[in-house]
């Protein structure tokens, strides 16, 4: 990743929570949530009918609480 690339709220939660993972499970574990955040939020957006922005990002992963 080039420093012009802004990273989403999601990939920032999901690189916090990586730093408190085993490194044994680190990979499969981040894969696993990172599959399921994306399936709420685009459940979300289908409900909706709005496409997932990064305020939804941010709604959604409020209600995980801290990393």
């Amino acid at each position: 990743m080039n420093f012009l690339t802004k990273k989403s709220p999601l990939d920032r939660y999901i690189a916090d929570v990586k730093s408190y993972l085993p490194a044994k499970n680190r990979a499969d574990i981040v894969e696993e949530l990172r599959v399921n955040l994306a399936e709420k939020l685009a459940n979300q957006a289908e409900d909706s009918g709005a496409e997932v922005s990064e305020e939804s990002e941010i709604e959604l992963l409020s209600e995980f609480g801290h990393p």
